[in-house]
């Protein structure tokens, strides 16, 4: 007791709850007074060590910060962190993920970085009675990943149809001279 989550993270503690606590909490709220939503936000140069320019020192930095960042907007300060650069939060519905989005582009500037560079996308959902707050995380998270691959996906199958399109401009090229050589004679 009066030890917070922040703290925690400062003492090198863990901090984050769990999906199931996030569930228990959820499910003794009172919706009708305060409804709440269930928010997953990913920073994908923090979650994809492979793919980020960043030391791992630099992404452990950044991920405490945005820890500390979305406990001050969770409801009683509980953030669930099912992964490295993932996190999952209650808050209150009248509070929007853009805003809350916009305070964790924010702290790219703390590290010389743009917002754009953090990568941070989210997936919300309204959390209404009987919904377990586990599920909807696993829910998130798994459209958060689907969504990823397939915009990875997207430009690689616009490059595998450009050599196409040459060919076919190169034989309708090649059509065009033949019919103007052989066709004055």
């Amino acid at each position: 007791k009066g030890v917070t989550a922040a703290d925690m993270l400062d003492s090198g503690g863990q901090p984050y709850a769990t999906a199931q606590e996030l569930d228990s909490a959820a499910r003794v709220h009172d919706h009708a007074a305060a409804p709440l939503d269930i928010t997953v936000f990913r920073a994908r140069a923090v979650s994809d060590a492979a793919a980020s320019p960043l030391s791992a020192a630099q992404r452990q930095e950044i991920d405490d910060e945005l820890s500390r960042t979305l406990m001050d907007h969770a409801q009683d300060r509980m953030v669930a962190r099912p992964a490295a650069g993932e996190y999952a939060l209650l808050h209150a519905r009248d509070l929007s993920a853009e805003a809350i989005r916009d305070q964790l582009a924010a702290v790219a500037s703390n590290h010389n970085l743009q917002p754009a560079d953090l990568g941070i996308e989210h997936e919300t959902v309204h959390l209404d009675p009987g919904i377990g707050a586990a599920e909807a995380i696993r829910d998130l998270r798994r459209k958060l990943q689907d969504g990823g691959r397939a915009t990875e996906a997207a430009p690689a199958a616009k490059r595998n149809r450009a050599p196409l399109f040459i060919a076919a401009a190169c034989v309708l090229v090649a059509i065009v001279a033949v019919v103007l050589i052989y066709g004055r004679s």
